[in-house]
């Protein structure tokens, strides 16, 4: 089983039709009922979809607790989903946008890692896969507070590796990874616009 948050829109979306489409189980999340809907009815069993809020710990740990009670742990996990702020300068991005944008790009990894990686660890297999785009910023970038969710994203993604570097075999590596592809992308739109998480 591949899980991947984010998997209804961009190249999360993109990543699940793939990989169902080169044999794999996919489990997916994103908010969008209608866009989870569409992927269940979409591609059915034995895939997933779930409705989550990432920012919210008992809505993912109650996903993974699903899922693995029924599906077993995973093999891969793309922690995927992401949230953009608004174009705007960083004074005038309100403090609720800002927190939202921390709690589920830099808190939904953290809250992903922790609910997948003790039975990934148990079973002695497994690779995460931690999305932290490539948006580097200048001045002037109206971005910024979304740039800053990328290094913490891949500082929470590295963690594992030091708290588990006694072990001898280290099974669920956080590969960081920048996607040398372009894939379509709601970046200059709204917060409450952009895509799921």
């Amino acid at each position: 089983m591949i899980v991947i948050t984010g998997a209804t829109r961009g190249l999360g979306r993109a990543l699940t039709d793939r990989l169902i489409e080169a044999g794999r189980v996919v489990c997916g999340c994103g908010r969008s009922v209608e866009s989870v809907t569409e992927l269940t009815r979409r591609h059915g069993e034995p895939h997933r979809f779930a409705v989550v809020d990432l920012a919210d710990e008992d809505q993912v740990m109650r996903w993974a607790e699903t899922l693995l009670a029924e599906m077993g742990p995973p093999e891969l996990i793309i922690n995927n989903a992401g949230l953009i702020n608004g174009n705007a300068p960083l004074w005038e991005v309100s403090s609720s946008e800002f927190s939202r944008i921390m709690d589920v790009n830099v808190g939904g990894t953290h809250k992903v890692i922790r609910a997948f990686l003790p039975a990934m660890i148990e079973t002695g297999q497994g690779i995460t896969l931690n999305g932290s785009g490539s948006q580097e910023t200048e001045p002037g970038d109206s971005i910024v507070s979304y740039a800053w969710t990328v290094d913490g994203k891949q500082l929470v993604a590295n963690q594992p590796i030091v708290d588990l570097k006694s072990f001898v075999r280290w099974i669920a590596d956080p590969v960081q990874w920048r996607a040398p592809i372009q894939v379509a992308m709601d970046m200059g739109t709204k917060m409450d616009q952009v895509g799921d998480s």
